[in-house]
Order: structure tokens, then sequence, then C-alpha cells
């Protein structure tokens, strides 16, 4: 039988957490729901059953884009936030979510504000929606406000979609040929080698090259850069995850050729977009700043935005700062930014930047897959084509001999 750890937390406050064995989730939760105790997390422990999830993954932008989009249809219907949420639970297909909306509709149940009680779960309702749904309720204007989010929502997926497309794609293209070469290597050239050496044909220098690389991929002593390979990518991730680290791999990531302009663009497109949506309910321009800055996944843009919101805070103007960096933010941001903070109509001109970067990501993805690709073939061909080179050339020469 199935054992699942649970986290729950009582009428008073107090979270708990401990092991259950039930035949499936459903009946875990309805378990735990007839002790009168509300869940916060509950998941499988035993990797040997039939209806376990080896992963219990976040919600992504997609999940988030159908459930704000659903949310706003039964508020446009009437629907009260306790029947919604009933509903929203059940139709949701990520666990996370269905836990997270099970609990903010107990709470909700118990008279605590809906905001508040999503705000416990800050990894599934980031600041921007928290911020978002708050002016929502107050202005009475769930319904379009959730229409926002869900589009916001949906086109920073497509946006990262294009970008992991076009910089995923050459990756694996690459990986796949080096696992090619790598068994070819190690499975298919020792099985040449004694053929080879006894034909009493000098063997090219390149042959011999292949033969001791080949040697040495099958030896103990491969073990020795595997290690230092993997013991490079552990140190890397921790420093990745450092504040200092991060800033100085997103900046290396910037000034790639091609690469970099790429990972730009769709960086500065979740910003306008975030940054246009909050603004455009209400949120204060500085916290609609702080807000967007963190949402865009980038240190570097971070950092600059941030510098803008203690410049407005100061009595200055967003586009004063950006036009400092240009090789970050663009004269085209720059103009409408300086002509919408003027005119006092910043939302709207962001969106319009943000639809522009939109179908830039899109060209752009596709043309550095189009550039791309050629060099892969180039570089796949070279090296297939060097360890065919490699094996026929001594083949050719013996039966060139035995002809004479």
């Amino acid at each position: 039988m199935p054992i699942f750890t649970y986290t729950t937390q009582s009428d008073a406050g107090a979270v708990t957490t401990g092991k259950l064995s039930a035949l499936s989730r459903a009946a875990a939760l309805q378990d735990l729901k007839r002790r009168g105790l509300r869940i916060i997390d509950l998941k499988t422990t035993s990797p040997l059953t039939g209806n376990i999830q080896l992963r219990n993954p976040s919600p992504n932008g997609m999940d988030m884009s159908l459930f704000c989009s659903q949310f706003a249809l039964m508020a446009r219907a009437g629907v009260s936030q306790t029947e919604t949420l009933q509903a929203l639970t059940r139709t949701t297909s990520n666990r996370k979510l269905q836990l997270a909306l099970e609990d903010v509709r107990q709470k909700v149940d118990g008279g605590i504000l809906i905001t508040r009680a999503m705000n416990e779960h800050p990894l599934i309702f980031d600041r921007s929606f928290i911020a978002l749904m708050t002016a929502a309720i107050r202005t009475d204007t769930v319904a379009g406000t959730m229409d926002r989010l869900s589009m916001m929502y949906e086109r920073n997926v497509k946006v990262q979609q294009e970008v992991k497309s076009a910089l995923v794609q050459p990756a694996i293209t690459i990986i796949l040929a080096l696992v090619v070469v790598l068994v070819l290597s190690i499975l298919v050239i020792p099985q040449f080698k004694s053929m080879l050496e006894g034909m009493n044909v000098p063997l090219p220098i390149y042959t011999q090259a292949l033969i001791a690389t080949s040697e040495f991929m099958r030896s103990w002593l491969v073990i020795f850069p595997t290690a230092i390979i993997l013991t490079g990518g552990v140190l890397f991730r921790r420093f990745h995850q450092t504040e200092h680290g991060k800033g100085k791999v997103d900046e290396f990531l910037l000034k790639i050729p091609k690469v970099g302009s790429l990972i730009l663009l769709g960086s500065l497109s979740r910003i306008n977009r975030t940054l246009s949506t909050l603004l455009s309910n209400g949120i204060p321009k500085n916290d609609s700043i702080d807000i967007a800055a963190k949402a865009s996944g980038n240190a570097v843009l971070e950092r600059i935005l941030q510098e803008g919101r203690a410049h407005i805070e100061q009595g200055g103007l967003l586009y004063q700062v950006l036009e400092r960096y240009p090789k970050q933010f663009p004269a085209t941001i720059t103009g409408m930014v300086s002509t919408g903070e003027q005119q006092g109509e910043l939302a709207p001109m962001l969106d319009r930047v943000a639809d522009f970067y939109e179908r830039q990501v899109e060209n752009d993805a596709k043309n550095l897959t189009k550039t791309i690709e050629p060099l892969m073939y180039v570089v796949i061909g070279v090296m297939v084509g060097g360890i065919v080179l490699a094996i026929m050339s001594p083949l050719s020469s013996m039966i060139a001999a035995l002809s004479k």
C-alpha cells in the first residue's frame, strides 16, 4: 500500500508533518479531511507502487494562464469565491496548484481574505499575482484583471518557449552527435584495431590518434576528466546560486553573440508585459518596477530597474536611468518609456513595446536556428567523416597494395 507524507495545519494554526498509508492519493486526501485538517502538501514516498508520481512539479505558465482564465469566467458569471476555488480545484491538473487552491478555499471559508490566503503560497501565487488580485478586489475588476493575468502568463510562456527552442534544439543535436562519436570510439573502433595493426601498412597519423583516443576513453584514465567535469558542474551550480555568481553568469550570457541578444529580447518582453499589466491595474509605479525587475529572470536587468526605482523615489523618471544602459535597454524602449511617462500613458506604451519584442523574439529565434543548423551539420560531418576516413584510409592502402 502506498505511503504518503503530508503537511497539514490545524484550526489553531499549528503545522504538522506525518505519514499515512492509503490505497490512493484520493483516499489519503479523504482521510486527512475527515480528521478536520487543512492540507498544505501531500506527496507519495513509496517509489515501488503503481500510483506513485515521481515528479510533482510546480504549476507552469500555461497552468496559471488556464487557472486565471477560468477564474475570470466564473467571476464574470457571479460565482462566489468559495465555489470558484472548489470548482478550479477539481479541474486543474497540477497537484501543487490543487493543494494550494484547496488550502485557500478552506481559509476563505474560515473568513480569511483570499489574497491573504494566496500569499501563503508564494511559489505559486507570486508578488505580481497578489498585487493585481488585491487591486482587482479593491476596484471590483476581478474578471478583467484575471483575463489580463491569463494573457500575461500565456504570452510570457510563448516567449520563453521561443527562446528555449532556439537554444535547446542545437544543444540536443550536438549532444547526440557526441554520443554517436563516443559509441563509435568505444565500441566500433576497437573492433578494427587488431585488423588495422595486422595489415603491415603504415597507419596515418590521424588513424593512430583515433586509436589512441579510443584506448584512452576505454581505460580507467577517463574517470579523471569525468570527475573534473562533474565537480566543475557542481561548483558552477553553487556559484550561480549566489547573488554575485548569478550576476556574473547573466552578464556573460548577454555578451554571447546571437544567443545573448535572444536572451535579452526575451527578458525585455517579459519585463514590459509584466510592468504594463501591473500599471494598468493601478499598482503604484515603484512597486510595479520592483515586481517586474524580479520577474525579469536576469540579474543585470534587475539591477538596472532597481536603480530606476530608486531614481523615481528621488523625483526622477525611469527613462533617465534606462538611457544610461543602451546595450541592455535599446533606444526603442527608452523612447517609448520617455513618451509614456511624459504623456501619462506608460502602460499602453509598454504594452506596445512588449508586442514588438515578442515578434522580434520569434523572428530572431527562427534566424538563430537557421544560422546554427548548417554549422552543426558541418561539425557533425567533420567528426563522423574524420572517424570514417581514419578507418578507411589504411584499408584503401592495403587494397591498393594487394592489387599490384
